[in-house]
């Protein structure tokens, strides 16, 4: 489950935000944090993908079919 949050949701997010850091700080924590998180969240990705196979990038994976969402 944590791959494919990974692959399908927080890697989407993460990477776009954090050049968007990088464009507007001033200031170095903020710029290092910021690459810190983008290499983090994809040395983690790499390494589940490797021990699990990668992700197959849908938003609903075949373990949670038929379970309700929030919206049901």
């Amino acid at each position: 489950m944590e791959r494919d949050f990974l692959a399908t949701h927080l890697i989407r997010w993460v990477e776009p935000m954090c050049r968007r850091i990088l464009e507007k700080t001033k200031h170095p924590y903020f710029a290092a944090v910021g690459e810190l998180l983008v290499t983090f969240t994809r040395r983690d990705l790499a390494t589940l993908e490797d021990l699990l196979g990668p992700s197959d990038g849908s938003p609903v994976p075949v373990y949670a079919e038929g379970i309700a969402s929030p919206t049901n």
